[in-house]
């Protein structure tokens, strides 16, 4: 990587500063692009996904098979590695064969590479509750569930007491929109075979106005008595939403997958 690092010339060509087209950095995109479009080309996934935000970060996603999980650190930081993981030639590829992300990895001030892969990770998303968080322009998931070989795990991102199109239910009512809420966290940890009551290890709760407080703080020691959980005054993510909820659920099971 250092290689890459100290003779970038070698493998994009001109750093330039971003103004021409051919300058290092639209290189560097072109190859992560080019990878997705390899998995599209060999009908592994129907959608890319490419998001530019204000400070110039940019992400990629694609909808393929997805880097092997024990493979990942060696696709993205070993040179002299082959790119693609699969018994299927990659004839039609048009990626820069086994060293394209590492270039993009070793010339990034910050790089991020997630693989979703073989059934150990999948996002939860309880559609028939809630909207995509795609509609409001961020690429986090309402919900991931992880399997490890004796138990899974769920983290559970802000969630609120919307409806399947996103709006506000029960507004202005902070016993309604609590309840709605636990309602929502239950269909997302359903989906990953667990259930808030039993298997919700710890919870950290926002609130927009500190007088919802002790209200807030009754009906949780009354439904989760010996949970951890953290009650905040935070600036709850959107306008009319009076609490918000994140946890984290642990249940045992047994699979194939590693043990951590």
């Amino acid at each position: 990587m250092e290689h890459v690092r100290t003779r970038p010339g070698m493998y994009i060509g001109r750093l330039g500063d971003g103004s021409q087209a051919e300058d290092g950095v639209y290189v560097l995109l072109k190859e992560v692009v080019d990878n997705s479009i390899d998995e599209f080309k060999m009908n592994a996934g129907r959608r890319i996904e490419i998001r530019l935000t204000d400070n110039l970060n940019v992400s990629v996603r694609d909808y393929g098979r997805g880097i092997p999980q024990g493979k990942l650190l060696e696709a993205v930081s070993m040179l002299n590695t082959g790119a693609k993981y699969d018994s299927k030639a990659f004839k039609k590829s048009v990626g820069l064969n086994g060293v394209g992300l590492k270039a993009v990895n070793a010339l990034s001030a910050h790089f991020e590479v997630k693989s979703f892969r073989e059934g150990q990770v999948r996002h939860l998303y309880a559609a028939s509750h809630m909207n995509r968080t795609s509609d409001y322009g961020v690429s986090f998931e309402r919900g991931t569930a992880i399997e490890y070989g004796d138990r899974v795990h769920a983290l559970i991102s802000g969630t609120a007491s919307i409806d399947n199109r996103g709006q506000i239910v029960y507004p202005g009512d902070i016993k309604k929109q609590t309840g709605r809420m636990w309602e929502n966290i239950s269909a997302l940890l359903d989906e990953a075979g667990m259930d808030i009551d039993a298997d919700t290890a710890s919870m950290n709760v926002y609130l927009r106005d500190t007088a919802d407080y002790a209200t807030v703080r009754k009906l949780f020691d009354e439904r989760f008595p010996n949970r951890p959980k953290n009650i905040l005054l935070a600036p709850v993510c959107r306008p009319g939403w009076l609490i918000e909820m994140e946890c984290m659920a642990v249940k045992d099971h047994r699979s194939g997958f590693p043990i951590f």
